[in-house]
Order: structure tokens, then sequence, then C-alpha cells
């Protein structure tokens, strides 16, 4: 099965009640692997920057380790099939299955680079066993948050773009993201109405209230993914402000 790291150009579909965790444990290879790639798409990211802000890996160290945790633990091993709802956070479950497999993995370069006929210029880099620090899963759920509310707005962009409602997105866009991630000032309803043409300040208000409505849902999908229940919806959601907010 071959399964990819995940692009910008990925289109992850959203699924509802854990089905996408279940989808990633059933025995048909061809909707297993479509499964993945969608978990990929924010999880391989996440992993990828604990791993290198995080440990202090290299770029090309971190590559090879994802690429062999995938191979190994996930696809050949098939880790997944332990992963239950009522045992906690997906998140947190995928994070302690890679920390063993990169201990693992570590120990073994290390062990190699101890035998001088074994040695590899790779070795080097590896110098660091991840830890259950504090800070590390601190960063690691930082990443997870950053990452959910990416492929929030990215599925956003994307409905925007099929309904022809760009309107909604550059509304969104210049009054509530730019300014949250790019520090910008937030425009206006004035500026609202005048380069959008609304009737009123009312009128605006209304359409950002709509695409308020949009987001939230879209935010819901991608939490939905990994979660079983409405509830549990609601805490990742409140734990992904949380962590944002720190």
């Amino acid at each position: 099965m071959a399964v990819n790291p995940p692009t910008e150009a990925h289109q992850a579909n959203p699924q509802t009640r854990w089905s996408l965790i279940v989808r990633v444990q059933t025995t048909d290879p061809r909707v297993r692997e479509n499964a993945l790639n969608e978990l990929l798409v924010i999880y391989y990211p996440v992993l990828r920057k604990y791993l290198i802000a995080g440990l202090g890996l290299s770029p090309d160290a971190t590559a090879d380790l994802l690429q062999g945790f995938v191979a190994e633990k996930i696809l050949s091993q098939d880790a997944l099939a332990s992963a239950q709802a009522e045992k906690g956070r997906f998140r947190n479950f995928l994070l302690t299955a890679c920390r063993h497999y990169v201990i693992g993995e570590l120990r073994k370069q290390q062990a190699r680079k101890r035998a001088p006929e074994a040695a590899s210029a790779s070795v080097d880099e590896l110098h660091q066993l991840p830890s259950t620090d504090v800070s590390h899963e601190r960063r690691y759920n930082l990443e997870w948050a950053r990452q959910t509310l990416a492929e929030a707005l990215a599925r956003m962009h994307r409905e925007c773009v099929q309904k022809r409602r760009m309107d909604l997105w550059e509304i969104l866009d210049g009054r509530v993201i730019q300014p949250l991630l790019g520090g910008e000032t937030a425009l206006s309803y004035d500026d609202l109405v005048a380069r959008y043409r609304f009737q009123s300040p009312t009128q605006a208000f209304n359409a950002l209230t709509t695409a308020k409505r949009m987001f939230k849902r879209l935010l819901e999908e991608v939490v939905r993914d990994t979660v079983e229940t409405d509830a549990q919806v609601e805490e990742e959601i409140r734990d992904l402000k949380r962590i944002l907010s720190e």
C-alpha cells in the first residue's frame, strides 16, 4: 500500500463519529489507504514539527523516522488497531506510539554507531531520545491545534470556491483570520460595506455571522474525524482554544 506524506493539494473528505479511524482499521486495502492518507493530512505535519522543533532532529532524519513509523507500525504491525475512542484522545495515542517507535529506532542507530563497521553518516544527527517532558507534549499539542485550524480553514476555502461564495471567505479573512493569525487590523463594518457593497453594516454583520457558522461547522467536522461523541467534539474544541490562547 502506498501512503504518501500529505501535500497542499491533498483534499480530505470530512467523516463523522470516529469513522476515519475505523476505516484505517478496515481490511479493505483501498479504503484503508484513503483513510490513512486523510489521517496523515493533519497528523503527519504535527509529528514532523514535534520531532524537529521539539527534539532537535534534522528534517531528513525526521522524514526517515516518520516513513518508518508509518510503514512498520501502522501498515505492517497495524498499530492503529488498538486505538479506541473510549481510551482517550487519538492524538495522545498517536504521540505515544510514535514516541515509542522513535526511541527504539534511535537506540538501534546509536548501537550501530558504536560498531565502526556498521556506522552511517546519518547517525550523528540522531542524538536525542524523545522524552515525556511536558514542554515537548505542549509543543505537540500546539502543532495539533494549529494544523487542525489550518485544515478547517482549507476546507472552508474549498467550500466557498465550490459554492461561489468567496465573499464569505474574504469577510472572515479580513475580519477574523488575518487579525488573529497575521496581526493585522480587523476590517471595520464600514470597510466591509464599501468593499462588498452591502446595503448597511447590519447586512455585513449578518454575512460575517454566516461565515463564522460555516467555519464552526467545518472545524467540528475536522475534530469529529477522531472522536466519537458530540461532547468529545466540544471538549476538543475547548482544548484547541485553550492551547492556542496560551
